[in-house]
């Protein structure tokens, strides 16, 4: 029978688009970020995407590691993944950690962080959940990230071609 797709977001200016995962509910907020909080009972997670304008020669990898020293001082900092990707052809960076909860070590917290540069703005994507959840996402962020699609942005970071949200290829592996 027919499924329905879910709605697509985009960003307000154009700068991004996605499908969110089915479950997720997703707003834009006064200040330009978008939340998206899941409904996965006792360990919702939650998403935040937030935009920069940058100066110079930044790529997401040079983002993602920037970003990573400041990480680095939370609570039990543990690295447990990361590496590049393309998104629609558009490189990006992930970083996957965890840290301790005000370092309380019964509340450790999974984070797994995409960076993606165009034109002359950065976009991060940050989604987080309870350490034993976190398996449980795998599935939508996989499917988040592969819909997800950035604008063309010019140097003085005005959208020139809105982003459209990449099509999910539901194909069975």
């Amino acid at each position: 029978m027919f499924q329905n797709e879910e709605p697509a977001f985009g960003h307000s200016t154009g700068l991004f688009a996605f499908t969110p995962p089915s479950g997720w509910a997703c707003q834009q907020l006064k200040d330009g970020a978008v939340e998206c909080r899941t409904g996965n009972g006792d360990a919702p997670g939650l998403a935040t995407i937030t935009h920069a304008t940058i100066e110079g020669n930044l790529d997401a990898e040079l983002m993602a590691l920037n970003s990573e020293k400041a990480l680095k001082k939370l609570p039990h900092y543990r690295r447990t993944g990361g590496g590049r990707l393309l998104l629609g052809g558009v490189k990006a960076s992930i970083r996957s950690f965890t840290f301790d909860y005000q370092g309380n070590t019964e509340y450790t917290v999974a984070v797994e962080e995409l960076y993606v540069v165009t034109g002359s703005k950065a976009v991060r994507v940050h989604f987080e959940t309870m350490a034993l959840a976190m398996p449980s996402y795998g599935g939508d962020l996989k499917a988040l990230y592969d819909t997800f699609a950035v604008a063309e942005v010019d140097a003085s970071g005005q959208v020139v071609t809105p982003a459209k949200p990449r099509p999910l290829n539901k194909k069975k592996r």
